[in-house]
């Protein structure tokens, strides 16, 4: 592990037992998210090697686990939904990519992969593949998901009323041993 590496997890750990400490919401997200995002707006990350391999390989199969039967079953449901997807990202490319390129002066890959929405990881290794530039891209898209994150929440709870005290999904002991057997 480079001395960069080591920089940013101890960044990432420390984020984390404060926002333990003090209460904050999503510690274990937001915690390392904002310190690792201050420090490479500073310049001070490096490259994350193995780790970001490994890392990228277990958000894949957490996203792949999540396509399960019951999500199949409902895709008649979300028909509409899905009809404008592709409406919304041309409009936030049509949007996005002359904002990256005229207000922020990025080159045309690096405007085009900032303006695209989607996952992180996916955005960072196209945009890499066609020669974008990798730091002003990944601060891009963890703006964004640390802006989404941190604001999405308060939205949905001052002003739908909603309550964010329950879980999201059935806990583990609720889940039949079947599922894991």
């Amino acid at each position: 592990m480079t001395a960069a590496q080591m920089r940013t997890f101890a960044a990432g750990a420390a984020g984390a037992a404060g926002f333990l400490l003090l209460g904050l919401p999503l510690p274990l997200l937001l915690g390392p998210l904002l310190p690792a995002w201050l420090s490479d707006l500073r310049g001070r990350m490096g490259p994350v090697g193995l780790i970001g391999t490994v890392m990228r390989t277990i958000l894949g199969v957490a996203v792949g686990a999540s396509i399960t039967p019951d999500l199949i079953a409902r895709l008649p449901d979300m028909v509409l939904s899905a009809a404008l997807v592709p409406v919304f990202i041309l409009v936030i490319g049509l949007v996005g990519y002359p904002f990256f390129r005229r207000i922020c002066g990025f080159d045309g890959p690096t405007a085009f992969y900032c303006a695209m929405p989607g996952g992180f990881q996916d955005m960072v290794v196209f945009g890499e593949e066609a020669g974008a530039d990798i730091r002003a891209l990944s601060l891009v898209h963890a703006t964004r998901i640390l802006v989404i994150v941190t604001v999405l929440p308060f939205l949905i709870s001052q002003f739908y009323g909603r309550s964010l005290d329950g879980s999201l999904g059935a806990s583990v002991a609720e889940i039949p041993c079947r599922s894991f057997c």
